[in-house]
Formats: C-alpha cells, structure tokens, sequence
C-alpha cells in the first residue's frame, strides 16, 4: 500500500520511494498484480472520489511502468464503491493497493 494526502493524485518522496520495492518485486515475478485506488468517501462527491481513486491507481501504474516494470505484469482495477481493503468504511482511506 502506498498512502496519498487528501485530494492529491501524486505521492509523497517517501511513499513513491515505497514504490522501488515493489517495482523490484513485481519484475522479478511472473504474476499480474492488480493497482486498486481508495479516497475518502467523507470529502467529495462520489463521483470525484471515484476518479480521485483511479487517477491515484493510474499515477502508481505510471510511476511502475518507469521503474521498468512490464505492463503485461500490471493492470488498473475499478475503484468500484469507495470502500477499504475488507469492505470497511473508507472514511480516511487515501491509498493504492498492489496485489
């Protein structure tokens, strides 16, 4: 998981720092591995929280592919409901999953 400050789409150094480790996982495996974005269902519309998501899975995505990762290892999940990881309230949930 890599984690967002509310409303934004890029990563802080740390959290895009994160992103080496599994980059360097991800390219040493065979496996596809699903980028699934979150946003906090109590500051916005549904409607922007639900591309607030996918703008953060599609920046992760980005950020992957120029770490040398293989796009035929990676693919963008629909944000769906805002909901968290295990079907909890996504009230403070500002993050990307990689499974």
């Amino acid at each position: 998981k890599v984690f967002f400050e509310i409303g934004k789409t890029t990563l802080n150094d740390m959290n895009e720092e994160n992103l080496n480790y599994f980059a360097e996982q991800i390219k040493n495996s065979n496996s596809v591995y699903t980028i699934k974005g979150y946003a906090d269902k109590t500051t916005g519309s549904k409607a922007r929280n639900q591309k607030l998501a996918n703008d953060r899975a599609k920046n992760v995505y980005d950020i992957l592919i120029k770490k040398g990762v293989s796009e035929k290892n990676l693919k963008v999940a629909d944000p769906g409901e805002i909901v968290a990881p295990n079907g909890r309230d996504a009230k403070f949930v500002r993050m990307v999953e990689i499974k």
